[in-house]
């Protein structure tokens, strides 16, 4: 791993939003030296990734039997990644290889293997998910990790899948996803995806309560045990920040104006401020064309 590097933004990740609306992948080469980035908020992540593990374990990491060896592989690459050596990285009895490796990184994990012609997720350490539960998608293929998704089945489940079949262990790749949401807890629980917008947000304080979050995934096989870690990787900023980034806050304004009903439905927490954020940030003094 390459020296500790500033802050990332979850700024430098958005882009403009496909008109009409669809979803996309949206892939792009990733350099291996790039693949974990530690920057200087390693020692904050960490010490929170910590107190959820004591907090709820079991919701946070789950190992399939069967899982080991592609878990081992991904554990030895993520060493040699972050230079470590063995006794860096001991492992406690009673810790599974894929909390082992979740514990050296900033970033979640989850093992996906191709099982009975599906790709499926066999193991994973998710401290920090976006308003969904590591239960309900362990053991589960692609397909039904995304079946919640409005137009999933129409616009990525093909693609997906032919994309996981086809990914090479000399290219890997990463992608971006962004969302809103009015906490600024690193983990958010399934509720805050269809919560009601609170009513003490204002035009006044939107800018400091409704944070920008960018989910930065890698996605890398593994030849040994042909195995996929998909990694996830939470990005925050307060909406105010975005006024020094006028390029990346138009294009998220009018991405949230582009957002048709049945996706605005589905992320209730992003959608609640749409009109309240634009509002603002002409206020603001930016121009929206």
């Amino acid at each position: 791993m390459s020296a500790e590097l500033p802050e990332m933004l979850a700024a430098d990740f958005i882009r403009d939003e496909p008109d009409p609306f669809h979803w996309r992948m949206g892939v792009r080469p990733l350099e291996l030296d790039k693949w974990l980035i530690k920057d200087t908020r390693f020692e904050v992540d960490l010490a929170e990734l910590r107190l959820q593990l004591a907090k709820r374990r079991d919701e946070i990491i789950y190992c399939e039997e069967g899982s080991e060896g592609a878990c081992a592989e991904i554990y030895a690459a993520i060493r040699a990644h972050c230079s470590l050596s063995e006794v860096e990285t001991f492992v406690p009895a009673g810790t599974d290889i894929i909390e082992a490796a979740r514990l050296i990184v900033q970033e979640d994990l989850c093992v996906m293997t191709r099982k009975n012609g599906f790709w499926v997720m066999v193991a994973c350490a998710v401290a920090f998910p976006t308003s969904w539960d590591v239960q309900s998608k362990f053991g589960k293929s692609l397909d039904e990790i995304h079946e919640p998704v409005p137009r999933y089945s129409k616009d990525l489940s093909k693609s997906m899948n032919v994309f996981f079949d086809r990914l090479r262990a000399e290219a890997p790749v990463w992608r971006s996803n962004r969302t809103l949401s009015d906490r600024s807890s690193l983990r958010l629980e399934p509720y805050t995806r269809t919560q009601e917008a609170q009513t003490e947000i204002t035009i006044d304080n939107v800018g400091d309560k409704v944070f920008l979050r960018v989910e930065y995934q890698t996605l890398r096989k593994f030849p040994v045990s042909d195995s996929v870690l998909f990694t996830i990787r939470i990005l925050q900023q307060p909406l105010r920040e975005l006024l020094d980034e006028p390029v990346a806050l138009r294009s998220l304004v009018r991405g949230l104006a582009r957002m048709p009903p049945d996706i605005a439905a589905y992320k209730r927490g992003t959608s609640n401020y749409v009109e309240l954020i634009a509002e603002w940030a002409k206020g603001s003094g930016l121009e929206i064309t």
